[in-house]
């Protein structure tokens, strides 16, 4: 018997992390040859639909008016939900398409509102990071409401999942303290190596030089992140700074990614420090371009604040790249050796792994083929474990109709 698992998409295609981790769980979805198992992608984002098609991809859109939403939401307060119920006015219009599907399963790829809104059918619920807790004090975190509008999700939506899928061991301590989760519903999984991109094929890509490109006379190093602050694109400037002043060695930093609010701050802090020619803003990239800037770079650097996974590292690694990353998020994640790891409270940390990039090419190619087995070793063990998740489910939605 074949068991149908929805697959819910929540981002834009290539519009940040987020987008390329589900479009990676996609991928490998779909390699999932198996007489067990049947995805059905489903989106509520109308702009998914095309852009997934364009790639292979048949994603159904929920289309909901505004007093379906409307009831979706008050609904959420239990009370309400019951006396509701009582009266026979519940109707819970995504339920009602995925149940008209046979859904068995509800696999949420990427962390989901719709999950709070789920009662009939079982869902697996997927935690990147708990970094609102680490860093309240982030204007993406404290602004808007985000904390509380995480809190309210993992809140309600992690007791109900019937799986937890989380990247490290230190996401799965966190999810148990703060919580109360048990701890035999979480599972840890590292996180697989890339989006296929050493596959991606574009004529239009397939002999670009990213120095004649942007005219870039010298070596550059690259990091692909939308422009939040907790991104951390100033630490950057500051070493490229001291690299020119005290070093006498100029290189380029090339930024791409949307701004999330702090663009303008980085250019204007790339201004006084006296760095901007050196500094290029590419905005969003398409996937043959981005390989070609990874392959070229001289490394990748991402001094990012939140974590412990990101996916360019992961992406860099796989490529063969040099990759110079937080050593507070390195101290949570098992291949951190194959990183220049960098401390956030001194510029010189990441001063100083740039320039045994340039001069010791012995370390930097150990480093680059530590990260090249891990990724090899890591091929199957996500799909491995994904299919361990949907077998213990299945077994025992076996004793009812």
């Amino acid at each position: 018997m074949i068991r149908n698992i929805g697959v819910f998409i929540n981002e834009n295609l290539y519009t940040g992390g987020g987008a390329k981790y589900e479009q990676t769980i996609i991928q490998y979805l779909e390699k999932i040859n198996s007489n067990k198992f049947h995805f059905i992608y489903f989106s509520l984002n109308p702009k998914i639909i095309n852009v997934y098609k364009s790639i292979g991809i048949n994603v159904i859109l929920i289309k909901e008016n505004i007093i379906r939403k409307c009831i979706r939401f008050i609904s959420r307060s239990f009370l309400i939900y019951s006396m509701m119920k009582k009266i026979k006015l519940i109707s819970n219009h995504i339920e009602k398409i995925l149940l008209s599907f046979s859904i068995d399963l509800i696999y949420f790829i990427s962390p989901n509102k719709i999950s709070l809104d789920i009662h009939s059918i079982n869902y697996i619920f997927t935690l990147w990071d708990l970094c609102h807790r680490d860093y309240p004090e982030f204007p993406e975190v404290y602004k808007n409401r985000e904390y509380d509008l995480r809190e309210n999700l993992y809140t309600h939506s992690l007791k109900k999942a019937i799986s937890i899928i989380t990247e490290s061991e230190y996401n799965s301590k966190k999810i148990v303290e703060y919580y109360g989760i048990d701890k035999r519903r979480i599972k840890v999984i590292d996180f697989i190596s890339i989006p296929e991109l050493y596959e991606v094929k574009d004529s239009n890509n397939s002999n670009l030089n990213i120095k004649s490109k942007y005219q870039i006379a010298n070596d550059y190093i690259f990091y692909p992140a939308q422009f939040w602050a907790h991104k951390n694109h100033i630490y950057i400037l500051k070493a490229i700074a001291i690299l020119k002043e005290k070093y006498s060695v100029i290189l380029n930093a090339l930024f791409s990614g949307g701004d999330m609010g702090n663009y303008e701050y980085v250019k204007e802090s790339a201004i006084k420090l006296g760095v901007s020619s050196q500094v290029f803003f590419l905005g969003y990239v398409t996937p043959g371009e981005l390989y070609h800037l990874y392959k070229q770079c001289l490394a990748l650097v991402m001094p990012t604040y939140l974590g412990p996974t990101n996916i360019p590292p992961l992406e860099a690694m796989s490529i063969g790249i040099p990759v110079c990353y937080s050593s507070s998020l390195c101290e949570n994640i098992n291949y951190s050796d194959s990183f220049y790891t960098i401390d956030l409270r001194y510029t010189d940390s990441l001063v100083n792994a740039l320039i045994s990039i340039i001069n010791n090419n012995e370390l930097k190619e150990n480093k680059i083929n530590l990260g090249l087995s891990y990724i090899e070793s890591s091929k199957n063990d996500f799909k491995n474990k994904l299919l361990e998740i949907f077998e213990e489910f299945f077994l025992i939605r076996e004793l009812w109709k």
